[in-house]
């Protein structure tokens, strides 16, 4: 008979290799990879060189508007599209110092892009850590979803930007409270509405959230005080808090201002190998252990303050299977060792050098922050009220005709085309940051390869989580309520939580090995399938151009149908070509989507075929570059196509449309010749 034994959980053996700060020739390696990847995303986010898609067309054909003058001004063109003005009037400075070409449009896009790697970095030193930091912003930098829309003339790579700063300007309203920083925050709040109207979506999933730290938490965590200390916070005979490390709750979701900013004065560096133990001290809150105890931490706004001000959620995430080992043993673990946190960080914050502050002081202060917090997010419609009278008229006559309500299944579908995208390789680089998202929202480090992931969720990968699907959660209501359509561009409004979120998860990886291969592959699959998807064709505008300089002749008309094909072609066919949209008969440059649905409805497109016709008469040739998949045009472009088949029946296609999977934005270019 054979005896098996069963190594208990505990008992996990610890890293072999575990994370450190020791220089190592794989390490030097690692760093000159890793270094190679970014650099190369960062050029190729100056490469798209394809033709403007209707989004892009549309943004700058309204940002060269003048802004004051003769109609139409840049003013009028945002009351047809329905945007907000900041992104435009950014563009529009930018126009008049670079021009509009595909490159000029494209570069603002992508240097607000990359600008926004440091403010990520450090938001994400004060919430997460410096080594999840730089975790994050490499996995941002060559991250699919934020390489394209890096070359995308469109506010997008602004929304990381702000959220960033907006970001930072919350975490310093929670941590040190002021009008200084009240007032930044109303500004970044304001500056968010004023660049995308998902904005308001984030910003009221964040006032959500602070209402909650003002009201639920604190009642839920005097219930549990009163059934005799089982919550996370207790106080013993003499006066002392101790902190429960099994719970992430805290006090008052705030912490206190350490003495030193702890971070670094030069440039983020991705590449350098993490601290020693970096994965257990870092892991929890930034402000942990002998750091700390050298002001060099950051006290945060997900995290209660402990007793001598530093975070009460510090032993969060210990290493499994040490806690009770360490609260029933602290000699075992000298301080400044692995050992000593976890359990330990306990016992740190649970010997106060003074007496604790009376239960009023203390809530009152853990209200200061959320309440002040509040105020920001409220003043920052402060900012927003001068664009109030074009929000409002906007509201009642533009929105998105050219899309459907999501269902709550797009809130699955935003977080694949966050973790890689539509490609073959983004799919397949779905799975490694999954893994990571699952541990930064609930994974702890069990020494080594091991990792154990906790149900309940743990902090602060839990409330970081949270914010971004709160927020994509509200945009499918909202879009159900009002009946505003789901785009997947738009969820970049959410997507710097889950950037924090996969910079946390990275840094329970306690074997170095482990950890630099999945740093590097994930780099690696992201940029590869960031360029294959950048490769894709937006438009057919080039292809028709090319056509219609070698088919048509001065004199000739094209309809175009429906006219959201019309603003890329219009800055591609040549410029002798009359060029007319269905079913307003306007030049193509723009779409006029006020009351567009209804306008369509009613369009008569005999009349508009016949129109045209009268225009080309029986010299010229009428084009028409059309397609039949637009919401709100099923019937009308067919009976435009009918009556100039049955006017001129010598009829041909002389391009076709390109497949979907191919371009973006495809059509058909029909000749109907005269006779």
């Amino acid at each position: 008979m054979t005896d098996v034994a069963v190594r208990p959980a505990e008992q996990l053996p610890g890293p072999v290799d575990e994370v450190g700060d020791t220089p190592d020739r794989a390490g030097r390696v690692f760093a000159v990879v890793v270094g190679v990847l970014v650099a190369a995303s960062v050029i190729v986010r100056f490469t798209a060189s394809q033709a403007l898609w209707l989004d892009e067309a549309q943004s700058v054909a309204i940002a060269r508007l003048p802004l004051h003058g003769a109609s139409p001004t840049m003013w009028d063109g945002l009351l047809q599209d329905g945007s907000p003005p900041l992104y435009y009037l950014l563009l529009h400075g930018w126009i008049d110092v670079f021009g509009e070409s595909t490159l000029a449009v494209r570069s603002m896009s992508a240097l607000l892009n990359i600008v926004a790697a440091w403010p990520l970095y450090v938001l994400a030193s004060r919430v997460v850590g410096q080594r999840a930091a730089k975790v994050a912003v490499v996995l941002y930098l060559t991250s699919p979803f934020a390489l394209y829309f890096a070359t995308e003339t469109r506010m997008y790579s602004l929304i990381v930007l702000l959220t960033t700063l907006g970001g930072l300007a919350l975490e310093r309203v929670l941590r040190a409270p002021s009008p200084r920083a009240v007032v930044s925050l109303a500004f970044a709040a304001g500056c968010l509405a004023l660049t995308h109207y998902w904005c308001l979506y984030l910003l009221l999933t964040v006032g959500v959230w602070l209402i909650f730290l003002l009201t639920i938490r604190p009642w839920y965590q005097a219930r549990r005080a009163r059934r005799g200390g089982s919550g996370p916070l207790s106080t013993d005979g003499a006066g002392a808090v101790g902190v429960r490390p099994a719970d992430g709750l805290g006090a008052d979701g705030l912490g206190a201002s350490a003495a030193g900013t702890g971070l670094a004065t030069s440039p983020p560096d991705p590449l350098a190998t993490p601290p020693a133990d970096g994965y257990r001290s870092t892991r929890v809150y930034p402000a942990t252990g002998a750091a700390y105890a050298a002001g060099n931490g950051h006290a945060g706004y997900l995290f209660p303050a402990g007793p001598d001000g530093g975070p009460a959620g510090l032993a969060a995430r210990p290493p499994y299977g040490d806690l009770a080992a360490r609260s029933a043993a602290p000699e075992a673990h000298p301080a400044g060792t692995p050992g000593a946190r976890g359990g330990g960080a306990a016992r740190r914050h649970g010997a106060r050098r003074g007496p604790a502050p009376a239960g009023a002081a203390r809530l009152a202060t853990a209200r200061r922050g959320p309440l002040y917090g509040l105020i920001g997010i409220i003043g920052g419609g402060l900012v927003f009220a001068p664009w109030l009278p074009s929000f409002f008229d906007q509201l009642a006559h533009t929105g998105t005709p050219w899309g459907e309500p999501a269902s709550y299944a797009a809130i699955s579908h935003a977080y694949g085309q966050w973790a890689g995208g539509p490609t073959t390789l983004g799919r397949l680089l779905l799975f490694l940051i999954t893994g990571l998202a699952a541990a930064g929202v609930a994974g702890r480090t069990a020494g080594g390869r091991f990792i154990l992931l906790d149900l309940r969720g743990l902090e602060p990968g839990r409330t970081l989580f949270l914010l971004a699907t709160g927020t994509l959660l509200v945009a499918v209501t909202a879009g159900k309520v009002v009946g505003n359509a789901w785009a997947d561009r738009y969820t970049a409004t959410a997507f710097v939580p889950f950037l924090l979120v996969l910079g946390l998860g990275s840094t329970i990886i306690g074997d170095r090995r482990v950890f630099r291969v999945v740093i590097a592959v994930a780099a690696l699959i992201g940029l590869l399938a960031g360029t294959s998807d950048l490769r894709r064709e937006r438009s057919q505008a080039t292809e028709a151009a090319g056509v219609l300089e070698r088919l048509a002749r001065p004199g000739d008309v094209m309809l175009v149908c429906p006219d959201q094909i019309g603003p890329g072609l219009a800055r591609t066919v040549p410029p002798w070509m009359k060029v007319y949209v269905v079913p307003t008969y306007a030049p193509p440059d723009r779409v006029d989507w006020v009351d567009y649905e209804d306008r369509n409805m009613h369009a008569d497109g005999r009349a508009l075929a016949q129109r045209a016709l009268a225009e080309a008469g029986p010299q010229h040739t009428v084009f028409l570059a059309g397609s039949g998949a637009y919401r709100t045009y099923e019937e009308l472009c067919t009976v435009v196509q009918t009556t100039l088949a049955q006017a001129r029946p010598h009829a041909d296609q002389v391009m076709e449309q390109g497949l979907p999977t191919k371009v973006y934005e495809n059509y058909a270019l029909l000749r109907f010749r005269a006779s």
